[in-house]
């Protein structure tokens, strides 16, 4: 994590520097261009699924307890190299970076 400015002055703007394996890029893009509500709401979705999403990958076949607590860990699905093929594998319309802030309103409609 750091500080950038641009040359000549302006706002300052945190930057963050994120190191992910490269079978994780399609969640990790996912998790950081989006917002936190479609964040939410995705990992919502894949509990409904039997599946568990996050920066890292997404796993199928999980079971759960109470309050949600992963009792198993499941396996991860492969052949999800891009965050399009994240959303068509749970059903959902692709949102492209700069929709993902309001995606609330696609994601109640599905």
């Amino acid at each position: 994590m750091g500080l950038a400015q641009r040359p000549g002055g302006g706002k300052h703007r945190r930057l963050d520097v994120i190191i992910a394996p490269y079978k994780s890029l399609p969640f990790a893009l996912l998790y950081f261009t989006g917002s936190a509500y479609l964040n939410r709401s995705m990992r919502v979705r894949a509990i409904h699924m039997s599946c568990s999403l996050s920066e890292h990958g997404l796993r199928t076949g999980c079971v759960y307890g109470p309050k949600r607590k992963r009792l198993t860990p499941g396996e991860f699905v492969p052949n999800l190299n891009s965050e399009r093929d994240v959303f068509e594998y749970m059903g959902l319309p692709y949102l492209e970076p700069h929709e993902r802030e309001h995606g609330s309103k696609e994601m109640q409609q599905n």
